[in-house]
């Protein structure tokens, strides 16, 4: 290994916290080779995930705070690289000079901020560990260039609404001061309005975080209206956040609030990042943001279904992460069964007692384990037994189950009668006895799925 030299621009790490040059994280004294083990420039793309994945490198570090500054963001991340120890030995970049790209306005990391929204669900993302590492293992000191932020002209706090990831990994560069475009504004909204436009169209925010961005600009918006009304945030009617933010139901800013709504304001499910492999699979926690969009903006399931099939979710699964599939089967047997199950004087509390005993049994109260195979799995694996769709003349045969021309996709349809099929067989006479088999809209045609009776430990 060729000599290192040790001459950063600035003498004196300012994460004091951490020691001279992360030694404290790193193990490295950068003017000692004995004690480097390798460069991180050395590391290819493929070997540094596997590095990560071997030191269980989060993918993304929850904040869980509605602002924080950019240091105390920097420090949080480098805390998680040293209780991984995936840094052990690793020499990291630093800046030997200053950077050559010149910006509108340079601001010290001292008044650098992120809102991350209330309790850090939905405003900025979330830093993400192993990308970080990623964008410092190729850190070019003039390819950093930063983004776009919003200017408090009370405090000259400058929150980042992009660029957070590669101002972090500037930081822990040795950058000491960043230069943004920046949108003079008090409003804290204008940060959810900056994000959604800077990433929108680019695959740089996910799903999930765009929805939740905009589900935050339509709640805060809201908020002087519900405070005028003495009314709750939940208890506004979707016609009044139409009227009040001059948008339609169709439109994605009503869709990403009805969603965030209807599952993290008013009931215990959280939206999470698919990357997000420590949260994704904890009760309540759903990242299959599309489906959850399609069911949504599903016209068949009004509000009454919808509201019905998240609370028997809630009741029936209270352990799971929210399984799209499964949501879909709860709302395809109410839909089928409306007439009676909104029925004045039907007993809803009675029936939810008794669908729970015969869902549960076929699909435990658990994510992952053994017996708890997810019902769009084992509906996939009975399709593909009793309606095949390999051979040519299995495609003839069998093409109409799976290219329905319904308001409603194939999926929902198998799903729907899975569902039927299993109550069917579990549930009590009395009820059995009242279910309709799902058909597709248009043709009335039905699928002729028989589900296997399975006993699982609920």
């Amino acid at each position: 290994m060729a000599q290192t030299t040790f001459n950063p621009i600035e003498k004196e790490h300012h994460f004091r916290s951490f020691g001279t040059w992360l030694s404290d994280v790193t193990k490295v004294i950068p003017t000692d080779k004995s004690t480097i083990k390798r460069r991180l420039s050395d590391f290819s793309e493929a070997e540094l995930d596997a590095h990560m994945d071997k030191h269980k490198v989060l993918g993304e570090l929850p904040i869980n705070k509605e602002n924080e500054s950019l240091q105390r963001v920097v420090e949080e991340v480098l805390t998680h690289y040293k209780s991984t120890g995936v840094l052990d030995g690793v020499l990291l970049p630093f800046e030997e000079r200053k950077t050559r790209l010149q910006g509108v306005e340079k601001t010290p990391i001292r008044d650098i901020w992120l809102n991350y929204g209330e309790d850090g669900q939905g405003g900025q993302r979330n830093p993400k560990p192993r990308h970080i590492l990623q964008m410092l293992r190729r850190y070019d000191v003039d390819g950093l260039t930063c983004g776009n932020a919003r200017k408090d002209p009370t405090d000259n706090r400058v929150f980042v609404n992009e660029g957070q990831q590669r101002s972090i990994a500037g930081c822990i560069a040795g950058r000491t001061e960043f230069a943004y475009e920046v949108l003079p504004s008090t409003d804290d909204i204008d940060d959810l309005r900056q994000f959604k436009r800077e990433n929108q169209g680019k695959l740089r925010a996910t799903e999930v975080e765009l929805t939740l961005s905009d589900a935050l600009v339509v709640k805060k918006s809201l908020e002087d209206y519900c405070i005028k009304k003495k009314i709750d945030i939940t208890e506004i009617t979707y016609a009044e956040v139409c009227k009040q933010m001059s948008i339609g139901k169709s439109d994605d800013e009503f869709v990403n609030f009805k969603i965030f709504n209807e599952l993290s304001l008013k009931r215990n499910f959280r939206l999470v990042n698919d990357e997000n492999k420590e949260e994704k699979n904890l009760k309540g926690a759903c990242s299959n943001i599309s489906q959850l969009k399609a069911i949504f903006e599903t016209n068949d399931y009004n509000d009454d279904i919808l509201n019905l099939a998240l609370d028997w979710y809630e009741y029936i699964w209270p352990l799971k992460r929210l399984e799209t599939a499964d949501l879909i089967g709860l709302l395809e047997t109410i839909y089928y069964n409306k007439d009676w199950i909104f029925e004045k004087g039907f007993d809803k509390d009675l029936f939810q007692v008794k669908l729970m005993n015969a869902l549960r049994e076929q699909w435990p109260n658990k994510t992952s384990g053994k017996g708890s195979t997810p019902a769009w799995r084992q509906i996939q694996d009975e399709m593909q037994e009793q309606f095949p769709y390999k051979t040519k003349d299995d495609k003839e045969k069998n093409v109409k189950y799976y290219s329905v021309d319904s308001t409603r996709i194939a999926k929902h349809m198998w799903i729907a009668q899975g569902f039927y099929s299993v109550l069917l067989q579990r549930l009590p006479k009395e009820y059995a006895k009242k279910l309709v088999q799902p058909v597709t809209v248009e043709t009335n045609m039905k699928f002729p799925l028989t589900m296997p009776v399975v006993k699982n430990n609920a």
